[in-house]
């Protein structure tokens, strides 16, 4: 976990409505390896907001690349933020 960073989204009452997880890799790149949130905030701006805060923290440590994996339902979301697919999705 040292080389991890986690946000979590939750409002002056603790509701907690979300969570950010980035590992930062040895080879120059970071991974996003979990961005969720409640059906309550989908759609309200919160994704992106984390997004570009994960970004700005891997530009602070001069990464590469970030990568991931998402599902179906999630790529048009990953594509709005900058994110393209770069291979075949992998088959089970």
């Amino acid at each position: 976990m040292d080389t991890d960073f986690a946000w979590v989204i939750s409002d002056q009452a603790n509701n907690i409505y979300g969570l950010g997880h980035l590992k930062f890799r040895q080879d120059s790149e970071a991974q996003i390896a979990g961005l969720y949130f409640v059906p309550e905030v989908i759609g309200k701006g919160l994704g992106k907001s984390l997004v570009q805060i994960m970004f700005t923290e891997c530009r602070s440590k001069r990464t590469k690349a970030v990568i991931l994996s998402a599902t179906k339902t999630a790529k048009c979301f990953y594509q709005s933020v900058g994110f393209e697919q770069i291979g075949p999705p992998p088959r089970l």
